[in-house]
């Protein structure tokens, strides 16, 4: 039960750090902070500049949808990679130690 425990801990670790790519970090900050980096706030920005105007989208908000659509496909992709490399050896433990805590995952297919 201890490896278990361990590996619980590694995949909290993971998915920790799939939120810091998704959304920035907010504890132990004061203020309004975005990271400029993370997917929420990159999509969020693109989606700000598309309804912010009735005129036909500019060559920079063209820019800002793309990257966000890059972003978004990227961070897919780690999502899909962490179901596919690290989720299976961790279920293979809960099984082992016949224990039914989630539903099987279904990949995410951008389209």
């Amino acid at each position: 039960m201890k490896a278990l425990k361990e590996k619980g801990t590694a995949i909290q670790d993971s998915i920790k750090e799939l939120f810091g790519v998704l959304y920035e970090e907010r504890e132990g900050t004061q203020g309004i902070r975005e990271d400029p980096k993370a997917v929420n706030a990159q999509t969020g920005l693109s989606s700000w500049y598309l309804g912010s105007s009735w005129d036909a989208p500019t060559e920079n908000e063209r820019t800002a949808v793309r990257q966000s659509g890059e972003a978004t496909e990227a961070f897919v992709s780690r999502v899909n990679a962490f179901f596919q490399k690290e989720w299976p050896p961790y279920m293979e433990a809960v099984d082992a130690a016949k224990l039914s805590l989630v539903d099987p995952y279904v990949p995410v297919i951008p389209e």
